[in-house]
């Protein structure tokens, strides 16, 4: 692949030592994007941030989860609920365009 969409920062930081051990190079060879990277205990750092991501808050998102469970309780016949958030978009140095590629052997061409 050229690109993977991995859910949070924890599961991106193992994806991004399996790339360095297959001696790539992450926004080079393979791009990364995280969603939810705004973890309180592991920030991807503001001001450089490691990997690219699209961010929306967690702590919001559990407490609307939590009111639309108690609704489905309190009401088991409503509606099923659909919503959509928007999420901010953190550009880092995780992503790049998709490396060159021979179509026959899928490989990069020599230098």
């Amino acid at each position: 692949p050229t690109a993977l969409l991995i859910s949070s920062m924890l599961p991106a930081i193992g994806a991004h030592r399996a790339i360095q051990e297959l001696g790539l190079v992450m926004g080079r060879d393979i791009s990364i994007i995280i969603f939810d990277d705004d973890l309180s205990y592991f920030k991807n750092d503001a001001s450089a941030p490691l990997f690219t991501a699209m961010r929306s808050s967690n702590r919001m998102a559990g407490k609307r989860c939590a009111e639309i469970l108690m609704n489905m309780i309190r009401n088991p016949e409503a509606a099923p609920v659909h919503e959509v958030w928007e999420a901010t978009f953190v550009p880092g140095c995780s992503t790049g365009p998709p490396p060159d590629r021979h179509p026959a052997t899928g490989r990069r061409p020599s230098a």
